[in-house]
Parts: structure tokens; sequence; C-alpha cells
């Protein structure tokens, strides 16, 4: 089976459509690091707006896990919401005026 699949892999090879995927060891960013220690420019990354590593948001996003945990345990319909659920609920109808 090693070999048929080695085998299988290399035709992929041949025809350029073996899909690799680099190994990054850094933050995304518009440049990160690859497993051999290279800087290299990220152009396919959503962080257009660069807020993925921004301090305050991961300020934030640790403050919220030691406060609520990772996430809810169950949907909020049948154990109740956490209030900044709600709070965000409220900003959100405030901002769109509903």
């Amino acid at each position: 089976m090693d070999d048929i699949c080695k085998e299988e892999i290399e035709i992929l090879k041949s025809f350029d459509i073996y899909d690799h995927q680099g190994v990054i060891l850094s933050p995304q960013g518009m440049e990160v690091t690859g497993r051999n220690g290279k800087k290299i420019l990220q152009f396919s990354a959503n962080n257009y707006l660069g807020l993925a590593n921004h301090p305050r948001l991961n300020k934030a996003a640790k403050d919220t896990i030691d406060n609520y945990g990772f996430g809810m345990a169950t949907e909020r319909k049948g154990t109740g919401t956490l209030d900044i659920h709600k709070e965000l609920e409220s900003k959100v109808s405030e901002f769109y005026r509903m």
C-alpha cells in the first residue's frame, strides 16, 4: 500500500496538482515564519486588517476565557445565555437601530 500511495503522490506532483501545505511557526500576519525559520510574505490570509494578532484583541480573548471558559457547554436556549452575549446583541441592535 505504501508503494501505491508514493506512486500516486508522484503522479500528482508530475501534474503539479499535489497539494502541499506549508507549516507556519508564527502568528498569522503579512509576514510569517516557515518551518525552516525563513520569513515568508503571506498574501493569502484573511487578516487584511491586521487584527488576528492585535494585542488588545488577544488580551480581551484571554480575559474572556479566564472569566467564562472556552465557549458554551450547550446551546443557549436550553441552559441560559451569557451576559456578554446579551450585551453583544444589544450593541448590534443599537448599531443597526433595530
